[in-house]
């Protein structure tokens, strides 16, 4: 800890004791009482640190629906030296969009050829089950659009390599 960070942002008189005077002390005290600039940038500066520590700790994510604005769901929650630490996932069933989302994701795993078959078939059903729970005529021809688009996804990826994103066979 540097002298920048225990001193306070607003420059006060406070009691010094003898033993607290350095030389680099008194050096900083004769310019700051010198210089009224050197003041402000000094303040600037301390409140420079305090802000880039304040942006150095990790946000927590809230992980809400894009779309309508639930809040995330918690599906794990751990124990941590700062308390519990709860880990979060995207409400997939709060909104027709939130649905279509879901429904996307699981066509577009289905549809890959790199994934496990069993994970495939899984993800398949789950799409249509999805699907058949959304009534939106709009998100309905979102997905319809979808899937023609992903249709021949295995005919264009075979026969590339697999770095290219192709399967090997």
């Amino acid at each position: 800890m540097t002298h920048h960070d225990a001193m306070p942002a607003q420059v006060v008189p406070a009691q010094v004791t003898a033993a607290e005077v350095t030389p680099e002390v008194l050096s900083l005290a004769r310019m700051i009482s010198a210089h009224p600039t050197a003041a402000r940038a000094l303040q600037a500066s301390i409140a420079r640190q305090q802000a880039a520590r304040a942006a150095a700790q990790r946000p927590t994510p809230t992980l809400s629906c894009p779309h309508c604005g639930a809040p995330g769901i918690v599906y794990l929650t751990l124990p941590g030296q700062d308390g519990p630490r709860e880990f979060r996932r995207k409400p997939s069933d709060c909104c027709p969009e939130a649905l279509r989302d879901a429904a996307e994701l699981a066509l577009h795993y289905a549809l890959n050829p790199n994934n496990d078959p069993t994970e495939r078939v899984e993800n398949a059903d789950l799409y249509a089950a999805l699907k058949a729970s959304i009534t939106d005529p709009a998100l309905l021809r979102e997905l319809d659009t979808h899937e023609v688009l992903l249709a021949d996804i295995e005919r264009r990826v075979t026969g590339l390599t697999r770095a290219q994103g192709g399967v090997d066979k």
